[in-house]
Parts: structure tokens; C-alpha cells; sequence
């Protein structure tokens, strides 16, 4: 009699772990979601707080992008103007001299050393540092991730805890 009773137990606890599992997908994607304003938020941030002049005219936050993985299981940053502007360079590419550096382009006399530019000493060119505000915002959303993990997680207890009564 007590083995069945333990029988009937473990059989309501594992219909209640197939409720939970079967949310699971749906809740990954309800926390990234969730967690995609507070990144563009923490990029546009970013963006304004490290850029020389300060973005003024939105460019570079207006080619800016948090989207979500093709299968639901990640979030990205990227830029996303593919347009050229009149010196031919497009949204992303002007985005990734912004984010890791280049070298200046001392021929085209367009461009002057500043107090800015550093000298590569394995090359000997002049460099203009990158302003790595995808890597800020990267190392801070972390923390926005986290948050909306934890209430979809919260929900998942619910759900378990509605099931086994």
C-alpha cells in the first residue's frame, strides 16, 4: 500500500516537472525580451558618454540594433545601416572604427594627430583608440540578463508549486 502511494507521488511530481519543462522555451524567450530595453538603454548610454562629441545628431545610436538570436536563445548587439555615406564607408563599418580603433589615414591629410592618437610601436603608425561601448554595454548587461531570468524564474517555481497543490 505505501509503495503505491509513493508511486502516485512521484507520478504527480513528474507531470508537474513536464508543466515546467514544457513553459521553458516559451519563458527563455519572455526573459530576453524582457531584457532587450534595458540593453538598448545601456548602449545608447554607452554611446553618449564615450563618444567625442556626443552623438549629437543621433547617428551613430540611430544605426544601433539589440536584436534577438534567430532560435530565441541569445540577444545582440549590431549596427544595422548598410547605406554609404559621401566618403563611402557604411553604418557598420564607421561603427566598428568607433568600437576597436584604426589606423589614421595620414595620406589623405583629412585627419591630424591629437592628443588622442597613440603610436602603434610594433607598426609605427599613428592610431586612434577604439571607445569600446559594445564592450561596456556588453559588461553591463549582465546584470539587466539577470533580472529578467529571475522573474521568469519566479514564474517557473509558481508553476511547479500550482502543480504539485
Amino acid at each position: 500500500m505505501a509503495m503505491r502511494a509513493g508511486l502516485s507521488e512521484l507520478g504527480e511530481l513528474l507531470h508537474a516537472f513536464d508543466e515546467v519543462i514544457a513553459k521553458v522555451p516559451e519563458a527563455r524567450e519572455r526573459a530576453l525580451k524582457a531584457a532587450i530595453q534595458p540593453v538598448e538603454t545601456e548602449l545608447d548610454r554607452q554611446i553618449v558618454s564615450r563618444l567625442p562629441g556626443k552623438d549629437q545628431h543621433y547617428h551613430v545610436r540611430g544605426w544601433q540594433k539589440v536584436t534577438m538570436g534567430e532560435r530565441g536563445g541569445y540577444i545582440r548587439l549590431k549596427p544595422t545601416a548598410d547605406e554609404k555615406n559621401r566618403y563611402g564607408y557604411s553604418g557598420r563599418q564607421i561603427t566598428g572604427y568607433l568600437e576597436h580603433g584604426h589606423k589614421l589615414a595620414r595620406k589623405r591629410g583629412r585627419y591630424r594627430v591629437s592628443n588622442r592618437t597613440v603610436e602603434n610601436t610594433a607598426t609605427g603608425d599613428q592610431v586612434v583608440p577604439g571607445f569600446l561601448f559594445y564592450s561596456y554595454t556588453k559588461s553591463r548587461a549582465v546584470s539587466a540578463a539577470r533580472m529578467a531570468a529571475e522573474s521568469v524564474l519566479e514564474e517557473l517555481e509558481d508553476t511547479l508549486e500550482d502543480a504539485l497543490g
